[in-house]
């Protein structure tokens, strides 16, 4: 398929709280060093229970797609601002066995629908993430 492909990982930081980080496939992620940016406290992969609970997808199947399932907005949504230089962008919906693609814009129009408005990180090579203020952020998304 044409675009972006991404990866999402599920997980929850010391204090319990749950953080949903979608990227594009290839990018690397320090996780020390974005837990420390956002001020969260460190990260480790959440359970397959906790996902289940939080997205109510399985593993396999995280997808920025699943925080429909989180209408009491527990999840804190992290985005890869490299999603936002491809079009489309590539996601499962809810279950790995497809994929659909949507734009950045309307990637973007979908969470903020829900009540979420993402934290959007940019990453050097090394993963080291950089915060992308709103002001920073292209005006058309």
């Amino acid at each position: 398929m044409p675009g972006g492909h991404t990866k999402n990982l599920f997980l929850k930081d010391k204090k319990g709280a749950i953080f949903l980080i979608c990227a594009i496939s290839n990018t690397a992620i320090d996780l020390n060093a974005t837990s420390k940016l956002i001020a969260s406290g460190r990260f480790s992969f959440g359970s397959a229970e906790r996902l289940m609970e939080y997205l109510g997808v399985e593993p396999g199947s995280v997808t920025l797609f699943a925080i429909i399932n989180d209408p009491e907005r527990k999840v804190t949504l992290v985005l890869d601002e490299a999603l936002f230089a491809r079009d489309p962008v590539n996601f499962h919906p809810l279950k790995n066995d497809a994929t659909t693609a949507i734009s950045p814009a309307d990637m973007l129009k979908f969470v903020r629908s829900l009540g979420h408005e993402p934290i959007r990180l940019s990453f050097d090579a090394e993963g080291i993430p950089t915060r992308i203020e709103p002001d920073d952020a292209p005006a058309h998304l």
